[in-house]
């Protein structure tokens, strides 16, 4: 198995996604999601993503999801062999907690949507002050995502809970 497959099924592992999930879009959504904001933490795997209405996607990604998919048995072997360094789990941990539910499930459409407003902010409108940006994304969200758009406050926070907000002399 590939290096990059490696980390990848670890950030799995940290964030409570199993194998079986990449089997289902809401699982392979997931996958994305967990994936792009692990990257955004500092954990470059050097996917490259664009914007689709699902939020940031990476088609490199998808094919690894699935190859993974397929793979059961080297995704055991790695989950027993091989460990994050604890600071990268904690990190992954808090990620989790964030955006789990009450049995620790994670939740697929406050990550989605969490992942489209800190793509649109820090890349789609990057050379927009913050709030500028956050409201651009709130009018994204409005016209794309309607039925997510209750939730953007909660995004909100949960990128700054994360320390994915770009402070505001970044700009």
């Amino acid at each position: 198995m590939e290096r990059r497959d490696q980390f990848l099924v670890l950030v799995c592992d940290a964030t409570g996604l199993d194998r079986e999930r990449l089997g289902d879009l809401e699982g392979r959504v997931l996958f994305q999601k967990v994936v792009y904001l692990a990257q955004e933490l500092g954990y470059d795997v050097s996917f490259r993503y664009s914007l689709y209405l699902r939020g940031p996607y990476c088609s490199e990604l998808a094919d690894s999801g699935y190859r993974l998919l397929s793979d059961e048995l080297g995704w055991t072997d790695v989950s027993r062999r091989m460990e994050l360094q604890d600071h990268i789990k904690e990190q992954l941990g808090e990620l989790a907690r964030v955006f789990g539910d009450r049995d620790g499930q994670l939740s697929a459409g406050l990550l989605e949507l969490t992942a489209t407003v800190h793509f649109l902010v820090s890349h789609a409108f990057s050379g927009e002050t913050l709030p500028v940006a956050l409201s651009k994304a709130h009018e994204w969200v409005q016209k794309n995502k309607a039925d997510l758009v209750w939730r953007f406050p909660e995004a909100k926070a949960n990128l700054e809970t994360l320390h994915l907000l770009r402070p505001e002399s970044a700009v």
